[in-house]
């Protein structure tokens, strides 16, 4: 079984964590098929915009602890071929549809895109600290630029869970929607984009960035 799925909207491109029974936690073979699916987006000059998301109840639980433990510990499973958190620097939007939990790593690579729906029962944790480990998955560099140093801080060293209303209200996300306006409101703001000026979309990246 594929642990990403993609597929293709127009000039839109899902790409969609497959792991539901282990909340989409990143194992080595997860992370590899991801940075995959992000190299085929950046490669594709008929793709214009992505989208993130998970399958299941959670966007993304963060690192496979057990794996990670197995190979010998946090950052010893091994290396993608390409950094799966690259969405923060490709010249093409993404967006990260957050339809649950964003936890650790999940939450890193929910913060790395450039925006950010959640459905109105997602909830955010970073989580590292509870495992003993600094935060990692770029949101050292993304997230203090996302909300501030100073929340940053808080969600690093007290892992409060934020609600999406919260999360929303921090500026960790840019919209908050119900399970039956989810889809179609991450469908709206893709092709929203993708119609756009690209071109222009990745200058302001790499501005910001």
């Amino acid at each position: 079984m594929s642990l990403v799925k993609t597929e293709r909207f127009g000039a839109t491109f899902l790409i969609q964590l497959n792991r539901p029974e282990r909340m989409n936690a990143l194992g080595l073979e997860l992370r590899t098929q991801m940075a995959e699916a992000f190299c085929e987006l950046r490669d594709d000059k008929d793709l214009e915009v992505g989208i993130l998301t998970g399958s299941g109840r959670a966007f993304c639980a963060g690192e496979d602890m057990k794996e990670s433990l197995d190979a010998g510990g946090p950052g010893f499973t091994g290396k993608a071929p390409v950094d799966p958190y690259m969405s923060g620097t490709l010249d093409k939007p993404v967006i990260a549809a957050v339809n649950g939990t964003a936890g650790g790593a999940g939450f890193s690579l929910a913060v790395a895109t450039d925006l950010a729906i959640a459905v109105d029962s997602a909830k955010f944790v970073m989580a590292y600290s509870n495992a003993g480990l600094s935060p990692d998955g770029s949101s050292s560099y993304f997230l203090p630029r996302r909300i501030g140093d100073r929340r940053a801080r808080e969600l690093m060293l007290t892992n409060r869970v934020l609600s999406a209303g919260e999360a929303l209200d921090w500026g960790v996300i840019n919209q908050v929607v119900s399970a039956d306006e989810f889809d179609n409101a991450v469908s709206k703001l893709a092709e929203n984009l993708a119609n756009g000026p690209t071109r222009a979309f990745g200058q302001v990246k790499a501005l910001l960035n």
